[in-house]
């Protein structure tokens, strides 16, 4: 079971986050999981959690075209994944109020899946978006509250 749920977390990277298909979500999450982001308001359903990332890729393709996420670790037991990641990109356009600068980022995390029949039922998600701010100059004065991530 446990190398079953790492490709679904596999596919979840590829399929949802690089290349958009939100019917990898319907495909591989329950009906009522929920997204537990420290960083935002929880989401609910599948509807919610495609509604959020949509939002979080609409703001990445825009301040980072081209970004990329790789997997660093990928550990499984019982029915939990637990995802160690870095996203990678160029900062070639306005991300949350800064300009662009050129600058190359990367931005650290952890993701953890929770499955039940072989579906994803919850996540939490930790990643260091002051880093990321910071690395492209934000200060007090620019940086947006965590809401406006959502």
């Amino acid at each position: 079971m446990s190398e079953a749920n790492k490709e679904i977390v596999r596919r979840v990277l590829e399929e949802y986050w690089h290349k958009g298909d939100e019917g990898i979500i319907d495909e591989l999450f329950l009906d009522d999981c929920i997204n537990h982001d420290l960083s935002n308001p929880e989401q609910r359903g599948r509807e919610a959690f495609k509604e959020w990332g949509n939002g979080i890729s609409t703001a990445l393709n825009s301040g980072f075209p081209g970004w990329h996420v790789t997997i660093e670790d990928l550990i499984a037991e019982d029915d939990r994944v637990a995802k160690r990641w870095v996203l990678r990109g160029t900062h070639k356009g306005e991300y949350f109020g800064v300009p662009p600068t050129g600058k190359q980022v990367t931005m650290r995390a952890v993701t953890i899946y929770h499955f039940t029949g072989g579906k994803v039922k919850e996540i939490w998600s930790n990643y260091d978006i002051l880093g990321l701010m910071q690395q492209i100059g934000a200060t007090a004065t620019t940086a947006q509250p965590a809401e406006a991530l959502a």
